[in-house]
């Protein structure tokens, strides 16, 4: 409803992609895809943690053990350290 009333409401603004699955390979590649999709729809700049780990965005494992498991994944918290590190990056970049 929000988009419906300002089709600009997210333009310009930087989106980030963090998932959790269940498996290493658990689908969330494509879940990133899918918020990738609402993020280019709506005019929102989707960032990443780049090549060589982080393609899309972080990716984390709870290894079904919930925030627990997530803890324990040192590959899954390194995507996240990249994709925030665009982030910043990009943040001092373009700062006004």
């Amino acid at each position: 409803a929000m988009i419906m009333e300002d089709l600009d409401i997210f333009k310009n603004k930087v989106g980030l992609s963090i998932v959790v699955g269940g498996d290493r390979s658990g689908g969330q590649e494509l879940a990133i895809q899918q918020i990738n999709t609402f993020y280019l729809l709506n005019k929102i700049i989707p960032l990443s943690g780049g090549s060589f780990g982080a393609n899309l965005g972080a990716c984390l494992w709870s290894q079904d053990d919930g925030a627990e498991g997530v803890k324990e994944d040192e590959y899954g918290l390194k995507t996240l350290d990249m994709t925030i590190s665009h982030f910043k990056e990009f943040l001092l970049e373009f700062k006004t």
